[in-house]
């Protein structure tokens, strides 16, 4: 699916680079604003979408416009969130959300993000736990969380 294609590009030069390259956002915004207007277009005027075409973009038809806005919404909140916090919440969070909303709606989204903030959040304490990251008060450890998306968005899309 090209959403998963999608994630998974993300995740890899996060996991790698802990920065994603602009090209990747552009894609797939591009792709999801195109598969939006195609769906919202098919699904007004009574069109039946083709299976190829749902098996390219999962079962994410039928979302009214503000199911859409709201899923895009939660990008938006974490760009803001990045903006106060300078940077402790990555901009490329905020724009991986914004764009998996446009193509999962509000609540796969909510879904998306929480089920990747329980996952990081898990990594970290088994990290702690193991001693892996030492507890200093001051020391920032960064771990990449788009690496943590990609499973939840494989597990959302097979809902």
């Amino acid at each position: 699916m090209i959403i998963l294609l999608f994630l998974m590009s993300a995740a890899i030069f996060d996991w790698k680079t802990r920065e994603i390259p602009v090209w990747i956002y552009i894609l797939g915004g591009t792709e999801a604003v195109l598969w939006r207007i195609n769906s919202v277009t098919a699904f007004s005027e009574g069109w039946k979408i083709e299976k190829w075409i749902i098996i390219l973009h999962g079962n994410t038809d039928g979302l009214s416009f503000l199911e859409i806005a709201g899923g895009a919404f939660i990008g938006v909140i974490l760009l803001i969130l990045s903006k106060m916090t300078e940077g402790a919440v990555g901009p490329g969070d905020g724009m991986l959300f914004f764009i998996t909303g446009i193509y999962l709606g509000f609540w796969k989204n909510v879904m998306l993000l929480w089920g990747s903030l329980l996952l990081c959040s898990c990594w970290g304490i088994g990290l702690l736990a193991v001693r892996q990251i030492k507890w200093t008060a001051g020391k920032r450890t960064e771990i990449p969380f788009l690496p943590f998306v990609l499973p939840v968005g494989i597990w959302i899309l097979m809902l």
